[in-house]
């Protein structure tokens, strides 16, 4: 990056799984904007959210992300046994948008934020269009301006009126518009994955997409029941492709949303100082290995995208290596000039030279309390255990599942298609991998083993 600390513009999705971009493959989704982008910076192939051991993955994403720690590191109760404390970030873990507005930068955020208001407060110093995850007794969804007081009462916010992604992009649109300072900006710009029957217009054909590649479902995972009730897979695989419309038809809406705030940048001649990042909370499965939704291990899940442009990074580089939200925090932090700090987990990739980032040899994931996974090298372990019987009382309604254990290789089965974990060439690797999933698990004091 140049000396001059550059504008940041952080592009946050809801739910964009990592191969869901024209330009890394999904050959049916249109993504113009992002491919755009794109070829004008940085596409990581291998960006991932960590997860936490409650089911609200994106939250737990999201507080890395601005924090440029781990979920556990940037959660007030990361058992997730409270779900308020659960969410909330310690008054102890700054924020990088609070760094950057110590350090001069004027901070705005629009859009989602699901984390707590107290770390909303002391992040930003205006904003637009705020989502809190609120509605009205009607059931409607709220929008609140920035409250200075920090205290965003339900009677003071607005029903939300018209598409989310736009109103999102209307906001972030006009601060660029109308924005004269003389210092840097920090824009956060979150947007919000809703279904609604506008997205019709932005549908691909059914028929033309291609059919969940599984032929098998994968095991019962502790805590999740969004398993398929097809009867068949002819079922399954037309459920999936229509599903899987709708979710394209989302995507590009979400792209064309995105567009207009590139578009605003580009007119305000922003560019040539602005570092725009583009990044999600989590991915979805849409069928494959017979689940629906976000509380799993699975490569559509827990793989993102991650696109980074500006001053000093290199053009139309593919560029692989183990990547996380926390370490998107802590090279936004160098990017603003935040000293090195030991407090944050996350490696900043910068600078970005060559086609691959060594950030990290292996990787541990996780989601609610009994799922963890481990990625080291091109293999994969997901290994699940049945829920503790003190979870299962404070959770009645969680699916307890049962143990099992799968060993993927990602560089040739990056769909997880086939599992080798009882492949004879494969006992040694999932006895290193099991090896080292606890001692990850161990490292960061996972709140599961003390139920063991």
């Amino acid at each position: 990056m140049n000396e001059a600390r550059p504008n940041i513009i952080m592009l946050v999705a809801d739910t964009h799984r990592g191969r869901a971009l024209r330009h890394l493959g999904g050959s049916r989704v249109r993504t113009p904007f992002l491919d755009t982008l794109a070829a004008s910076g940085v596409s990581f192939t291998q960006m991932y959210g960590e997860g936490a051991v409650h089911h609200r993955v994106g939250v737990a994403s999201r507080a890395s992300l601005v924090t440029g720690r781990s979920s556990p590191v940037a959660s007030a109760d990361p058992s997730g046994l409270d779900s308020v404390a659960a969410r909330t970030i310690p008054e102890s873990v700054w924020t990088i948008p609070e760094r950057a507005r110590d350090l001069g930068f004027m901070t705005y955020m629009v859009g989602k934020w699901s984390n707590d208001r107290a770390s909303l407060h002391r992040s930003f110093q205006d904003g637009d269009a705020i989502d809190l995850c609120l509605s009205d007794v009607e059931g409607r969804a709220l929008r609140h301006r920035h409250d200075r007081t920090g205290h965003y009462a339900v009677d003071e916010a607005t029903v939300l009126n018209g598409n989310s992604d736009e109103l999102v992009a209307d906001a972030a649109v006009r601060f660029l518009h109308q924005w004269t300072g003389s210092q840097p900006f920090l824009l956060y710009v979150s947007f919000t994955m809703v279904e609604d029957d506008d997205v019709v217009a932005w549908m691909p054909k059914a028929s033309q997409l291609e059919a969940v590649s599984s032929l098998r479902l994968a095991p019962m995972i502790p805590g999740f029941a969004g398993r398929s009730s097809a009867s068949s897979l002819a079922q399954l695989r037309a459920e999936a492709r229509a599903q899987l419309a709708r979710y394209y038809a989302r995507i590009a809406r979400l792209d064309h949303a995105v567009g207009r705030v590139l578009r605003e940048l580009e007119a305000r001649q922003f560019v040539n100082r602005t570092a725009v990042i583009y990044t999600a909370d989590r991915g979805v499965q849409i069928g494959e290995q017979g689940i629906w939704g976000g509380g799993t291990l699975y490569e559509e899940t827990v793989r993102v995208p991650l696109i980074m442009r500006g001053p000093g990074i290199p053009q139309n580089v593919l560029r692989s290596g183990l990547v996380t939200h926390r370490d998107v925090g802590a090279t936004i932090a160098a990017m603003i000039g935040v000293p090195r700090d030991p407090e944050l987990s996350g490696i900043s990739v910068l600078p970005l030279r060559g086609k691959a980032t060594t950030v990290r040899n292996q990787l541990g994931l996780m989601v609610g309390y009994g799922h963890r996974a481990i990625i080291d090298g091109h293999h994969k372990l997901i290994q699940t255990r049945p829920l503790a019987a003190e979870i299962r009382q404070r959770f009645p309604h969680l699916e307890p599942g049962g143990a099992s254990a799968q060993v993927f290789d990602l560089r040739e089965d990056a769909r997880e298609d086939h599992d080798l974990s009882d492949h004879p060439a494969m006992h040694a690797q999932r006895r290193r991998l099991e090896q080292r999933l606890l001692a990850w698990q161990r490292a960061i004091n996972d709140p599961v083993l003390a139920f063991e």
